[in-house]
């Protein structure tokens, strides 16, 4: 998963999201693994860059740096170290610009998303029912962000 794929139907206050691009997308059963590496680095989890196998677990830690991108307009990176290192030891930058203006609920849900244990990664139920996503003013307050970013919708609710 990446920002880039993910779609939203409308620009109405809860429009339905969608994915796209599926080319190297694979199907992984609930108690399966898998071992190819395929995806943009910046969205790996760790298990994927350490070749142990993974599950659908992965995709949590795709969400988690994606609300990160979307909070921060930054990975949550630095750009001049290795990216595979720091992904493997969870080692985030929360620099005070932008997130003094984060909410903590925000930043919980981010680090509970960006956790290199997969047992210990969010999984999508729990990350659901998360205070930050049960915060109407949050999906308005996202919503204005997605409008001063610029968001591309699909063309009707329907596609």
């Amino acid at each position: 998963l990446k920002p880039e794929n993910v779609l939203l139907s409308s620009d109405s206050d809860f429009p339905q999201v969608k994915l796209c691009d599926f080319g190297f997308a694979r199907i992984i059963g609930e108690k399966s693994f898998r071992r190819s590496v395929v995806g943009t680095p910046a969205y790996l989890a760790p298990e994927v860059l350490r070749n142990k196998g993974y599950n659908r677990s992965l995709d949590m830690w795709s969400v988690g740096v994606i609300i990160y991108v979307s909070l921060s307009g930054t990975f949550p990176f630095n750009e001049e170290e290795d990216i595979n290192d720091q992904i493997q030891n969870a080692d985030f930058m929360y620099p005070p610009n932008p997130w003094k203006d984060v909410s903590p609920e925000a930043v919980d849900l981010i680090n509970n998303l960006l956790q290199v244990k997969t047992r210990k990664r969010y999984t999508v139920d729990k990350s659901l029912v998360h205070t930050w996503l049960q915060d109407y003013q949050t999906w308005c307050d996202v919503r204005e962000l997605e409008s001063q970013v610029g968001v591309r919708y699909l063309t009707h609710e329907s596609d």
